[in-house]
């Protein structure tokens, strides 16, 4: 019974390493978006404003 108990919490920890690997990786992505998309946005505001 205990083996199974520790294999089980195991599973358990994998699954939240998983886990949290993911959410790191999605909030990584989800960093490199917006920082390209404010990147982009101030890059053509101060084209627009050195145009003028």
């Amino acid at each position: 019974m205990e083996t199974n108990d520790v294999a089980l919490w195991l599973k358990m920890r994998d699954f939240d390493n998983m886990l949290t690997l993911l959410q790191s990786k999605i909030y990584y992505t989800m960093a490199v978006k917006w920082f390209c998309f404010l990147k982009f946005t101030f890059g053509f505001m101060a084209q627009l404003f050195l145009c003028q």
